[in-house]
């Protein structure tokens, strides 16, 4: 069974299925020239988010549902990390020297 939205404007109603919604979104976000910003705790980022390192680029591999049911509205397995804070971050170790420079949560 497929979970829908519906959608009034002024040409009347128009129902489009929530997985035409989120490809429709993803497609979107894929195609921004400058990526998507997004906001996380650092202690999020640091112990409940699993990057990894391929290709001269950090991957986002997943991330702790229980801990951080937020994360997945806000990323998609298989997302690039491109920039922490501004810090352009290629390696693990990017990723790890970015996340210490940020002060802890308040």
């Amino acid at each position: 069974m497929y979970a829908c939205l519906l959608y009034i404007g002024s040409a009347g109603r128009h129902v489009q299925f929530l997985r035409e919604v989120q490809v429709a979104q993803l497609q979107e976000e894929i195609r921004h020239p400058h990526g998507v910003k997004l906001k996380v705790r650092r202690s999020d980022a640091k112990h409940n988010i699993a990057f990894v390192e391929l290709l001269g680029a950090i991957w986002i591999a997943g991330w702790r549902q229980r801990q951080c049911p937020q994360l997945h509205n806000a990323f998609h397995i298989g997302d690039r990390l491109v920039l922490i804070n501004r810090m352009r971050v290629a390696s693990l170790q990017d990723v790890q020297r970015a996340l210490k420079r940020i002060p802890d949560d308040a």
